[in-house]
């Protein structure tokens, strides 16, 4: 869960046993954790690191209040991100001013190779802020629907998918188990009236 904030999984078990278990020495938390004394150790040191955890005179640890020292992380990630965005936005500034005045192909990517697809349309999933739009062929090659990890996520966030059938109709493909799903078909083979 605190992946997020930096936190390997030993770091986050650690740091749980140390919350009901303060003044521990690292062999009583590799018992407690069922993790090697070498996991434990390098687990503290990190946690120690980001103040998560004080380490006493005698070698024992307890762990800093959750509220102060996890929330002084998250507002370090928050700060950071925050940053991130800033930068974002001013190099699709510079992107957007080297671009203009080229030619409509030149503003066009074109993406080649299945796996270079798939990694490019999952990215376009992840930063999506509203809706996505795409063009569907069967059978789908680089990125089948069962695999299609990022949309899940997208729509938990409110991005709406808008879905462009090219080829045949099919009520199997434009199925949709999930309802906040808008669907479109672009019918090449079948008169517009049966594409509903």
């Amino acid at each position: 869960m605190l992946d997020v904030l930096g936190l390997e999984p030993d770091d986050e078990r650690v740091y749980r046993a140390l919350l009901g278990r303060p003044n521990s020495t690292a062999f009583l938390l590799s018992d407690e954790v069922a993790l090697p004394y070498a996991h434990v150790d390098k687990a503290l040191a990190r946690l120690v690191g980001w103040g998560l955890v004080t380490r006493s005179a005698d070698d024992r640890f307890t762990a800093a209040p959750p509220a102060m020292a996890l929330g002084a992380l998250i507002s370090q990630r928050r700060d950071g991100l925050r940053m991130a965005e800033h930068a974002l936005v001013t190099f699709a500034e510079e992107h957007r001013a080297a671009m203009t005045g080229n030619s409509i192909n030149d503003l066009i990517e074109v993406v080649t190779g299945v796996d270079a697809i798939r990694h490019r349309f999952l990215q376009v999933q992840q930063a999506a802020r509203t809706q996505v739009r795409s063009f569907i062929t069967a059978p789908f090659v680089a990125l089948p629907p069962e695999e299609n990890t990022a949309e899940p996520v997208a729509i938990g966030r409110g991005v709406q998918f808008g879905r462009y059938w090219t080829g045949p109709c099919s009520q199997s493909r434009a199925s949709s188990t999930t309802p906040s799903i808008h669907w479109a078909r672009a019918c090449s083979s079948v008169s517009p009236t049966s594409c509903r």
